[in-house]
C-alpha cells in the first residue's frame, strides 16, 4: 500500500484536524468538499504560478495553456488515462 499523499489528499485530511476532528469523527461529505474547494481556491494562483515557473503551463489574459514540458511530465508520470 501507498502512504504517501498528494497534496490535494493532504489538505483534506487538514481539514479534519482544523475542525479538531480525532479518529471515529465525520464530517459531511459536502462541507468537507466546500472546505476542499476553498482551500484550493485559496491556494490555487499559488500553484499555477508554481506550474508556470516550472514550465509545465503558460498563462497569458486568464488562459492557461499546456507546454510541451508539462505534457512531457504527464508522459512520463503516466497521467493519462489511454496509457
Amino acid at each position: 500500500m501507498k502512504d504517501e499523499l498528494n497534496i490535494v489528499e493532504s489538505q483534506v485530511l487538514k481539514i479534519f484536524r482544523n475542525n479538531k476532528k480525532k479518529a471515529d469523527d465525520f464530517l459531511e461529505t459536502k462541507d468537507l468538499l466546500d472546505q476542499s474547494l476553498k482551500r484550493l481556491a485559496d491556494t490555487f494562483d499559488n500553484v499555477l504560478q508554481s506550474l508556470v515557473e516550472k514550465g509545465y503551463v503558460t498563462q497569458i489574459k486568464g488562459n492557461v495553456t499546456l507546454t510541451d514540458k508539462g505534457d512531457q511530465f504527464l508522459y512520463k508520470a503516466k497521467l493519462y488515462s489511454d496509457y
